[in-house]
């Protein structure tokens, strides 16, 4: 049976401890219920995943305008165009930077699922991160490899306020979002949708795809 309760942890562990938890818990059940009532047709696991990556994001600084834009594509699309549209369009409103990445690797929805897929293997596996951080400092580009461990990603899930200090930072991811997002809202065909909801990947895949479906 579906349960909220995975989806509002994983949000709340993201917060700094002054943040008010419970009231990030009652702001997602009620866009929860908003959205599942705009969306019926949208699985109600997909719409808890989006509204968690907004909330995780940037405390879910861009979630009216996240559903004022799933209105308008109520209105443009239907079917299975809907479904991916309204995928694609989610994806735009994140980026993979190392804080959202930090706490995806981390988080309860991430060791769960872990479980269920080598819970076979017994119970003294473990899996190992691979990062590779990539960071504009002073005009400089810097790119390493990286095993972290739990603790310094723990960490980094809090530093949303590297985004401010570095505005340059993923520039190019932002501004892929914004024209996927751009385009979504122009109504286009089901197999435009796909082109632009196959634009993922590691951050160089990303970039090849987003220059082949985008021309830019």
């Amino acid at each position: 049976e579906f349960s909220l309760a995975p989806y509002i942890d994983s949000v709340q562990a993201s917060l700094n401890f002054w943040q008010n938890k419970t009231r990030f818990q009652y702001r997602f059940e009620t866009e929860f219920t908003l959205w599942s009532n705009l969306l019926p047709e949208i699985e109600a696991s997909h719409l808890a995943q989006y509204i968690h990556d907004l909330l995780v994001f940037d405390y879910g600084a861009h979630l009216s305008s996240a559903y004022a834009d799933l209105v308008d594509l109520k209105k443009l699309y239907s079917g299975e165009a809907l479904i991916v549209a309204v995928r694609a369009l989610m994806k735009t409103y994140w980026i993979k930077d190392e804080v959202f990445v930090s706490h995806q690797l981390v988080s309860n929805l991430k060791t769960d699922l872990d479980k269920k897929k080598y819970s076979t293997l017994g119970t003294s596996f473990k899996v190992t991160h691979i990062n590779r951080p990539s960071f504009e400092i002073l005009g400089k580009h810097i790119e390493f490899d990286l095993y972290p461990r739990d603790w310094l990603l723990k960490i980094m899930r809090h530093m949303r306020v590297l985004r401010v200090l570095m505005p340059s930072w993923h520039q190019q991811e932002r501004a892929i979002a914004q024209k996927v997002r751009k385009e979504i809202l122009s109504s286009v065909d089901l197999t435009r949708l796909r082109s632009l909801d196959n634009i993922k990947g590691y951050r160089e895949v990303r970039y090849e795809k987003a220059h082949q479906v985008l021309k830019a």
